[in-house]
């Protein structure tokens, strides 16, 4: 389902809210989850306003997996998840709580905050589907 004929990186794309909560769930949840997979994660850089969704895009298609972190309505955090699906990427929800997820809920993973072995056991789902 999620194949392709690129050789799998073991990177995963994070999208996340680029302020002081978003970096602490980035620093205290979801870096140590992937580490636990030798997953590696990568983050957009900043770039021309004009090129956003395009090297979002690029970046994304790189990688073999999102974990996405809705706290909330992130534009940036929305549309990156928006540009996963479009790519029938494999998708990792982790959320503050289920109403962040909306309609994603029941469609992909969704994790709440504070369920480090939740987020472990979809990682390591994930792990094992790329590697297959």
């Amino acid at each position: 389902m999620y194949h392709s004929s690129r050789a799998i990186t073991g990177k995963v794309f994070v999208a996340r809210p680029f302020d002081s909560m978003g970096n602490r769930i980035f620093a205290n949840v979801v870096a140590p989850a992937l580490a636990t997979f030798d997953l590696t994660p990568v983050h957009c850089h900043l770039c021309e306003i004009r090129h956003v969704v395009e090297h979002v895009q690029t970046t994304i298609g790189r990688c073999d997996a999102v974990i996405a972190v809705l706290t909330g309505r992130t534009q940036n955090v929305l549309i990156e998840t928006g540009i996963t699906i479009a790519l029938r990427k494999p998708l990792i929800i982790l959320a503050s709580e289920h109403a962040d997820a909306g309609m994603l809920l029941g469609t992909f993973p969704v994790i709440l905050l504070g369920d480090a072995a939740g987020l472990r056991f979809e990682l390591k789902n994930l792990s094992q589907r790329i590697d297959a």
